[in-house]
């Protein structure tokens, strides 16, 4: 869908059916290269956080915290930054 529709930013949670987030992560960077890719997890592994950024993924936010964190990941990654959690 991110190929045909050409969002702006791509959520995807780490554990997701069928294709996990790091899987979906790579298939956009291929497909869809100028898609910002947030990636949502219950765990702070700063593992997650490097396989994301080596796969291209500028934004990492915990579900904890996504209510108040989810809205300043969106602004950093549409205006070409990243953001990481704290």
């Amino acid at each position: 869908m991110a190929q045909e529709l050409r969002p702006d930013i791509a959520l995807l949670d780490v554990s997701m059916p069928v294709l996990n987030g790091f899987g979906a992560a790579r298939l956009i960077r291929m497909r869809a290269p100028e898609v910002g890719i947030i990636m949502v997890s219950s765990y702070s592994d700063p593992g997650y956080i490097e396989e994301g950024s080596n796969i291209g993924v500028r934004g990492f936010v915990l579900k904890g915290s996504a209510l108040f964190q989810l809205p300043q990941a969106i602004a950093d990654v549409v205006n070409g930054g990243t953001f990481h959690p704290d």
